[in-house]
């Protein structure tokens, strides 16, 4: 789906088949899931209703989210809220605990308590918020409890992404409903957002326009392949890790234990020497070494490997001394994507490079750059533009990694991750990231496809990890990623 502007999304509610009661009543329900599955740990939940709609969202999420320990702070009486709010309020004020508040006061909010935000919506707009709401977004902040918003952080622009002067709300997470925003994309948005949920709350659909694709989960369900329940494990795709070294052993396994997360059926790791701590379902080839700890890649053992693989994920952990393998990695005849040391070695020696389908690139922003210098592109672009360019020069998938992960495809189709948060920046994620796209391409997907999938996989499972998270634990947790996603639509709304 696309990133809406304000005026779209206000276009889209209009056009919808359904009073915009209803899609209040919906954005309610979906809110209540929301806070039932953020609610574990947290001894209260604080609803902050404001004046327009946005306060009646929370008063409906409010009264359905179940909980005994809630409190709805509002900006005026009942008697003067109009429109759907009023609405809402009638409907459901009874099973709300409702207080009025001018200004937010001490107590109001306690250590333990989980802040959602209905404070301000999309019709934001300006350079400061008006009292008295510009103490109520300080005092949130100020209290760095956590922060589910609604729609939008209150104080930012939807469409521009760019928060007000007096300040705008910091989110932990931000539950959208319908679409995207624009000013998510931009800005200061994503810092603003923290991790980005869209509810499909039963908009019409809009035309196509202009921007960034947004992958969802209602993508990534769209996408994921199911195994046929005749399935073995040779018809789940073959994939070698040609990854890791003496220094780096842990590259390899963490790449190669993901492979397997995600539903690859076999999954060989090659590497100089064994690591210690390799998961029993992995095969391991060792291969054989030229003096400096180099990988011949001429060896028997190498070529045996080759053959059997669907897909192959190189350079994750190599070092700087594999540049002979590089050469013969760009020949594999299958699925390929090239990652960390590969990319950084395929910067000094660019001449090697021959287009080829069925690749992705994986780069950081610095690994990018790199690429950039090498194949002669313009350093100043932005990282959509840094994103196409790499794509179309080098005809490859690139996967430009970082907040807001970007997937561009040669022929010029970009996408934007909104999988993800903070989590995930922690050594060997990346390496995570790349075992499960290659499992993707193995099980057949387009290289297109199998990243936007992987990379939403992936901030998923970063998503539903617990804080001190390392990058052992993601593989298991990419597991939980995709029966989350494999169930979507049975047991909620979220996209």
């Amino acid at each position: 789906m696309k990133a809406l502007g304000v005026r779209e999304i206000r276009a889209a509610e209009k056009a919808a088949d359904v009073s915009g009661y209803t899609l209040m009543k919906r954005a309610g329900a979906s809110i209540a899931r929301e806070v039932r599955e953020m609610s574990g740990g947290f001894s209260r939940i604080v609803f902050l209703a404001g004046k327009g709609n946005n306060g009646g969202d929370a008063f409906v999420g409010a009264a359905l989210c179940g909980f005994s320990s809630v409190k709805v702070i509002a900006a005026q009486v009942p008697e003067s809220y109009r429109g759907e709010a009023a609405l809402a309020l009638a409907e459901y004020g009874d099973r709300i605990s409702l207080e009025i508040r001018e200004t937010l006061l001490p107590g109001d909010l306690l250590p333990g308590d989980l802040v959602v935000d209905g404070i301000l919506g999309i019709g934001f707009h300006g350079e400061t918020v008006r009292p008295p709401f510009d103490q109520w977004i300080k005092f949130v902040n100020d209290s760095r409890l956590t922060v589910l918003s609604l729609d939008v952080p209150s104080g930012l622009n939807a469409d521009d992404g760019i928060p007000a002067s007096s300040g705008a709300i910091f989110a932990e997470r931000t539950l959208t409903f319908g679409f995207p925003k624009k000013g998510f994309l931009t800005g200061s948005g994503a810092a603003h957002c923290g991790i980005l949920h869209v509810a499909d709350i039963g908009f019409a659909d809009f035309p196509e326009t202009s921007g960034t694709e947004c992958y969802t989960m209602k993508e990534a369900a769209r996408d994921l392949p199911r195994r046929a329940y005749d399935a073995h494990k040779f018809s789940c795709g073959s994939v070698l890790a040609l990854c890791g070294s003496s220094r780096y052993p842990g590259a390899g396994v963490l790449c190669a234990t993901a492979a397997l997360r995600a539903g690859a059926g076999v999954v060989t790791l090659a590497g100089c020497e064994r690591p210690g701590n390799l998961a029993a379902a992995l095969l391991f080839e060792k291969l054989p070494v030229l003096s400096g700890g180099a990988i011949d890649p001429s060896g028997p053992e190498t070529l045996r490997a080759w053959t059997r693989s669907d897909a192959l994920i190189a350079g994750c952990g190599w070092g700087e001394q594999n540049a002979g393998l590089l050469q013969k990695v760009l020949g594999h005849p299958g699925a390929l994507v090239l990652d960390a040391d590969g990319l950084n070695l395929l910067s000094s020696f660019p001449s090697v490079w021959e287009k080829r389908d069925n690749v992705v690139l994986t780069p950081h922003p610095g690994e990018a750059r790199r690429l950039a210098a090498a194949f002669g592109i313009a350093q100043d672009l932005s990282r959509e533009e840094l994103a196409s360019a790499l794509a179309e020069t080098l005809h490859a998938v690139v996967v430009l990694k970082g907040a807001g992960t970007l997937v561009a495809s040669p022929e010029g189709d970009l996408s934007r991750n909104t999988s993800g948060c903070a989590r995930l920046a922690t050594a060997g994620s990346g390496d995570v990231l790349a075992g499960v796209i290659g499992a993707l391409l193995a099980r057949g997907m387009t290289p297109f496809a199998a990243a936007k999938l992987g990379v939403f996989l992936h901030g998923l499972a970063g998503e539903l990890a617990p804080d001190g998270v390392i990058a052992d634990d993601l593989p298991a947790l990419v597991g939980r990623a995709y029966t989350l996603v494999a169930r979507y639509g049975c047991v909620s709304t979220r996209c």
